[in-house]
């Protein structure tokens, strides 16, 4: 990656930091992710695939649609839908498309809706599965035939409203159609992953593969189910169907791996059946399991401390402690001559994970207690044995307290509610329970060792136990994709995604937004360990060189640097932070979007959607906004632009 052909002292920018200022644009995640979009291809490969067209009077082609929905759920959060033509307001995006004549409600939903539409008619796994080849194979940094594993994982989208449903056009003589576009989704309750377990939802499935052992994994293929599929019946499906087009893209893959759901026959079976192995983690609740427990307990099994990763200047070194403790085979419960897939299990000790599961234990401990004290002082029933019955259900539910001096009192009470008059006496009596609830440490100590220990199941039984706890410690690639690019408050809203079909169309698109996010950090967790620097982490502030999405995007967002869009300004001081620092090294179609003088040849487009999204928020104030004037928008004119400015829209 080099300074490209521009001038490296013209390139960046610095100016003062003035929210006010209307001359200059500050540095965010936005552009950043856009220079992406562009490096990568998205918007070229996307035309490609899908017929370039006019959206109504946009003039914008499906891959410039594609590409900025990407940048907006890739570097925005909360990321709806109904922000993008705010989101064309204080962005330069005339810039980003090098089109003078752009102005934001060219996003409106029925410009991007069509988008959607193209997409879904495409095939939604069809089209991810195509543009991830081309933009690795753009890169030129990442080998498909150099993955090994890879983990899959699901999440939900809640949604408002009810969707026009979809079902798919399937042509018979289509030989090459791909069944999982042919499937008809329904938008139902179900388990809610983001606690809207009152609205109905969309099931999102994603695998992701890494490269060797270095890097982020990357979301390779992705699907939508309905929202009352279970992860169990969904995973098997996967290893029935999609499975085969995930060995067809990674062809030297070896392993799957899955959370505990993808614990079944069906998956061990259609892993095996073409090839794969599984890896996954087999629920507490088997028998096999509670007994390597126990045996762990009494100390009859010998672990060995396996080394995650060595400590460094900024971080401490995480390690684990690993077993094998024999074999375990799946077998089908419906077909009992059917043959059974056996493999080994290892059981792990995360001893690095005892402060944040004791945190976490000792929460719930406090919690209860805080339950069953209020639950205990509600008691008030006319029944002595009813009392009796009411504080045998708060024991025997109790998990973390003990109950001692278990009492119960007679006392009378008012039958009727209100004030009581000056001569009314207690007519009616009921008997109330009093205890002593204290802590059982005893079982908070159990309930921590429970949480440290987990068994692991592998087909091969050739892999080491070293191996087989790598690949399945990357299922956190899942879960920290899925918790960088959603958010608690999205949704899909009806008003917005009307229709079933551009809601998997959406899903795809937030994939493609993973993808770009993984590729990013890529090079941000490359140019942090060769440079020697460290970004403080979100959560502690502690330094790190391998910063999740959101510690990435406070690393650009909380700078107070500006870039100019008057050429007068232009000084190259102060370069040497971490956010320029990066950018200096970034592709050349990343630092285009940051040059000044790109910036000013489109200064005009930008600045009059910038004013106006500024009067109208100081609108709302209780002063009186600040009055801003088409006339004075400064026209920004250099000697190389001077005759060709573009003109106003």
């Amino acid at each position: 990656m080099g300074m490209g052909s521009a001038n490296a002292s013209k390139l960046f920018a610095e100016c003062v930091s003035d929210d006010c200022e209307p001359e200059s644009i500050k540095l965010g995640m936005s552009t950043v992710v856009f220079g992406y979009v562009k490096h990568y291809g998205m918007i070229e490969c996307t035309d490609q695939l899908i017929a370039k067209t006019s959206n109504h009077k946009a003039n914008l082609s499906h891959g410039e649609i594609v590409g900025l929905v990407v940048t907006k759920l890739a570097s925005e959060r909360p990321s709806t839908l109904t922000e993008l033509v705010d989101f064309g307001n204080r962005n330069p995006v005339a810039a980003w498309l090098g089109n003078p004549f752009f102005v934001p409600w060219m996003l409106n939903r029925y410009v991007t809706g069509a988008t959607l539409d193209a997409v879904a008619d495409f095939g939604c796994c069809e089209f991810y599965a195509k543009s991830v080849d081309s933009i690795l194979s753009r890169s030129g940094k990442f080998d498909l035939k150099k993955v090994i594993a890879a983990n899959f994982d699901t999440t939900s989208y809640h949604v408002h409203g009810d969707l026009i449903p979809f079902v798919p056009q399937v042509d018979p003589d289509n030989v090459e159609a791909w069944p999982e576009d042919t499937v008809t989704i329904e938008v139902k309750h179900g388990y809610s992953r983001d606690n809207h377990p009152e609205l109905r939802q969309l099931n999102h499935f994603v695998a992701v593969g890494r490269m060797g052992r270095e890097g982020l994994a990357l979301p390779l293929y992705h699907a939508v189910t309905s929202g009352n599929t279970s992860d169990i019946t969904f995973f098997a499906e996967f290893a029935e169907n999609g499975m085969k087009r995930l060995k067809a893209m990674c062809p030297n893959l070896r392993y799957m791996i899955g959370d505990s759901a993808a614990a079944t026959y069906r998956v061990a079976y259609g892993t095996r059946l073409i090839g794969l192995e599984l890896i996954t983690r087999l629920p507490d609740s088997l028998k096999v399991v509670k007994n390597t427990f126990d045996k762990a307990r009494k100390g009859e099994i010998k672990f060995q401390t396996y080394i995650l990763r060595e400590a460094t200047e900024h971080e401490p070194a995480v390690e684990v402690q690993l077993a094998k403790a024999g074999t375990y085979s799946f077998k089908d419960k419906k077909h009992k001559d059917a043959q059974p897939v056996e493999g080994q299990i290892i059981i792990v000790k995360a001893d690095s994970m005892r402060d944040l599961k004791t945190q976490t234990i000792q929460h719930k401990a406090e919690q209860e207690l805080a339950s069953k004290t209020s639950a205990v002082a509600a008691i008030a029933t006319a029944c002595l044995e009813d009392a009796k019955k009411m504080m045998h259900d708060i024991t025997k539910s109790s998990k973390f307290c003990v109950f001692e001096d278990i009492k119960y009192e007679e006392k009378w009470q008012y039958s009727k509610r209100g004030r009581p008059s000056r001569d009314a006496k207690p007519d009616k009596r009921v008997f109330v329970a009093t205890a002593t609830i204290k802590l059982d440490q005893h079982a908070i100590e159990e309930a921590i060792e429970k949480e440290l220990l987990y068994v692991l199941w592998c087909g091969d039984s050739k892999a080491s136990a070293a191996d087989i706890y790598d690949y399945y410690h990357q299922q956190v690639d899942c879960e920290s994709g899925w918790r960088a690019i959603k958010s608690p408050k999205f949704f899909v809203d009806s008003f917005y995604v009307r229709s079933v079909k551009r809601a998997m169309a959406l899903c795809t698109l937030i994939a493609l937004a993973l993808l770009i996010q993984r590729l990013i950090m890529n090079d941000v967790r490359t140019y942090l360990k060769e440079s020697g620097q460290a970004i403080g982490k979100l959560s502690s502030n502690r330094p790190t060189q391998t910063p999740a999405w959101d510690t990435l995007v406070r690393g650009f967002d909380d700078t107070n640097i500006r870039f100019s869009l008057a050429l007068d300004r232009v000084k190259v001081d102060d370069l040497d932070s971490f956010a320029i620092g990066f950018l200096r090294q970034s592709p050349s179609e990343v630092q285009e979007l940051f040059s000044s003088k790109y910036l000013a040849d489109y200064a005009t487009p930008f600045v009059l959607g910038y004013l106006h999204t500024i009067q109208s928020k100081q609108g709302l104030r209780k002063e009186a906004p600040r009055s801003w004037h088409r006339a004075k928008v400064p026209v920004l004119k250099t000697d190389a632009s001077a005759n060709n400015h573009p003109p106003n829209p």
